[in-house]
């Protein structure tokens, strides 16, 4: 486990493959102008009502941003992360929840940086109600996707597909101005 401070932060796993916890996903981008997200998972129900401890940890840090606790209900967790100004946008993190019982999980969470243009489009036909989309335009190394089609639910990323940049043309223009 990553070195967790006398003060009972929680640490980064070891072997989480073995938990008792597990995240609903791998991996939460959540919207960049949120003030705080929550991130939902699972918990053996034998844990009913037991304390869970969280933490979000960057790479090779000593200490975690962010911490706090939740508890397991009806087999179920979900995590309220506040401050979300303070995980740095298009960098993924490590949040990990640990159970009073030993038991330790993470997942990767993300803030997108906010794009430098967008515009709301409809979502899908059988997109489920509260999906919100829009056409984002960051201009971005050729490895990134500079234009395309962002769905959100709940302000966390369901779907995110490349487009052609050129459907992005009047975005970029909207920027150089008149």
């Amino acid at each position: 486990m990553k070195s967790a401070e006398a003060s009972g932060l929680v640490g980064i796993p070891d072997n989480a493959g073995k938990s008792q916890i597990q995240f609903v996903t791998n991996s939460v981008e959540v919207q960049d102008d949120v003030p705080d997200a929550d991130v939902d998972g699972f918990c053996n129900s034998e844990f009913e009502g037991s304390n869970l401890r969280w933490a979000i940890w960057a790479d090779n840090s000593s200490q975690p941003l962010l911490s706090g606790s939740t508890l397991c209900k009806s087999g179920r967790f979900k995590l309220n992360v506040p401050q979300m100004d303070q995980v740095v946008c298009g960098v993924s993190h490590m949040l990990v929840a640990e159970g009073a019982h030993g038991d330790s999980n993470f997942t990767k969470l993300t803030r997108r940086c906010q794009p430098l243009a967008s515009q709301s489009m409809d979502p899908p036909p059988d997109s489920p109600a509260g999906t919100l989309c829009s056409l984002e335009y960051s201009p971005a190394s050729e490895a990134e996707q500079q234009c395309a089609q962002v769905c959100y639910r709940d302000s966390k990323v369901v779907s995110d597909q490349a487009v052609e940049i050129n459907q992005c043309s009047g975005l970029a223009a909207s920027l150089a101005g008149p």
